[in-house]
């Protein structure tokens, strides 16, 4: 079996010394959490209350707690077929396109617009398609008919009639969980189903540095009560609410989600987690968030490897989308070289591909792309099996002056091992402008097109829809604000 390939991008000993310096971090400074009943929680289990109410995690509560953290689960699937296992059993990665979009890039006429229930229903059908995209994501969507604070419910309820994966769901608001658990409780069947195959996953958000609000308390709560996996998310900025440094903000963003973490196990020991330091940059001149700098490569690559090598906790590490505003060859370059790397940084999940302009944008043909891109690097993690057969010996030993290796058995045996992609043109010069001359964005346009011929909603029973609804029009009515 070959040996999947890896970056190395700190010696133990550095690794080893950032873990320290996380653990003395959330020793001496801590996180100032705003959760006042959930304060007095941590402290009831050890922890301390510091000036400015800070919360502090003395050491060895650290260990303990992170010690009861789950190495191993899935992230179910409302099939089976769709869980991801943590870790990958091959040594792979997952992938996932982007969240949080409030544009949208249009595949057919190239405009961007708003983010309406169309747009994300259109977004659904694609990720649920594609063959590399493990999970689903939702849009800050525009509301259209229906109450602004009961925007997350809404398109809760629309992804779970067209997406059987497992969801990677940003809430906007600690309220709205209640009721796309309450749906996601009726889909599985009760609280046991739920947690033995947990289609629904939550995420927490710290506000750096060393902070996390009342909402994001309350999605580790929620986790915690109903065993759902808990995405703890940092979203630093360089220069802004981080170091400028790819050292420094990689430390805050990792000594953030690690504090998460810990928090989780103290809500419930046993909840699954997975650490994912988001990085972002500033672009010096104007104060312009960027998240495609290689500054910002190094900053991910290094959490990664603190998270994974250091602290042995399972990591959903940020590489995909682009700062270009269009679909353009940056676009592209920026996917390619992020993607490949963090493929290689020893992350479980690697995500948001397929965003346009700073994640600010959702482009279906991105992500089509990208999933090319995944493919690829799925290839390049993989590695390569070294032996007598693979390097072709004998072969090469029996071959002439004039030898062609197009007809040999070993040809034969091995040339279907190949990334085959579709949005990369492979074809003759010629085949390609009797094919009308299409570029990448093109071809990609026709495999939307496939995408979305191929989609059917989940054939879920009638009552089960009806609940559904009624769920979403309780939530339109009690949450008007």
């Amino acid at each position: 079996m070959p040996r999947p390939w890896s970056t190395n991008d700190a010696t133990p000993e550095e690794i080893q010394f950032m873990k320290d310096q996380v653990e003395h971090l959330l020793a001496q400074k801590g996180i100032k959490v705003d959760h006042p009943d959930f304060c007095q929680r941590l402290i009831k289990a050890g922890a301390k209350e510091s000036t400015g109410g800070y919360i502090t995690f003395p050491i060895e509560m650290q260990r303990e707690s992170l010690a009861t953290a789950p190495r191993k689960f899935i992230l179910g699937g409302m099939e089976p077929q769709y869980n991801m296992s943590i870790p990958h059993p091959e040594g792979l990665f997952y992938a996932r396109g982007p969240i949080g979009q409030v544009s949208y890039h249009h595949p057919l006429s190239g405009d961007i617009i708003p983010n309406t229930l169309a747009e994300q229903e259109d977004y659904l059908m694609v990720q649920q398609e594609l063959e590399h995209m493990a999970m689903w994501g939702n849009f800050s969507v525009t509301p259209e008919g229906f109450p602004e604070a009961a925007v997350d419910v809404v398109t809760a309820e629309l992804a779970f009639r067209h997406c059987k994966k497992p969801a990677y769901w940003m809430p906007y608001s600690g309220e709205s969980v209640r009721y796309v658990s309450e749906m996601a409780l009726a889909i599985a069947g009760g609280k046991k189903a739920l947690k033995e195959q947990p289609f629904l996953t939550l995420m927490a958000c710290s506000k750096p540095p060393f902070g996390i609000k009342h909402m994001d308390i309350e999605q580790i709560l929620w986790a915690a009560d109903l065993g759902l996996p808990l995405h703890c998310t940092s979203l630093a900025v360089a220069a802004a609410n981080a170091p400028v440094t790819p050292q420094g903000i990689a430390l805050l963003s990792t000594a953030e989600v690690v504090g998460q973490a810990i928090m989780a196990q103290i809500a419930g020991p046993g909840t699954p987690v997975l650490l994912s330091a988001f990085t972002y940059a500033s672009d010096m001149k104007s104060m312009h968030t960027l998240m495609a700098t290689v500054e910002m490569a190094q900053a991910r690559l290094l959490a990664a490897r603190l998270i994974v090598d250091g602290f042995d906790l399972p990591c959903h590490a940020f590489c995909g989308g682009t700062d270009s505003h269009v679909l353009d060859a940056q676009a592209v370059a920026d996917e390619a070289y992020m993607t490949h790397l963090m493929a290689l940084s020893g992350a479980d999940i690697i995500g948001d591909l397929g965003a346009l302009e700073t994640c600010m944008i959702a482009s279906p043909l991105q992500m089509i792309i990208a999933n090319d891109l995944v493919a690829m690097a799925k290839k390049l993690k993989a590695g390569l099996e070294i032996n007598e057969d693979t390097l072709g010996i004998t072969e090469l030993m029996e071959a002439g002056p004039d030898a062609t290796f197009l007809a040999l058995p070993h040809t034969f045996t091995h040339f279907r091992d190949i990334c085959d992609t579709q949005t990369f043109n492979t074809v003759t010069k010629t085949a390609w402008e009797k094919a009308g001359s299409p570029d990448m964005a093109e071809r990609a346009r026709e495999q939307y097109l496939i995408l979305k011929k191929q989609h059917q909603p989940i054939d879920h029973p009638k009552e089960l829809l009806a609940e559904l609804e009624s769920i979403k029009e309780r939530a339109c009515r009690e949450m008007v604000h």
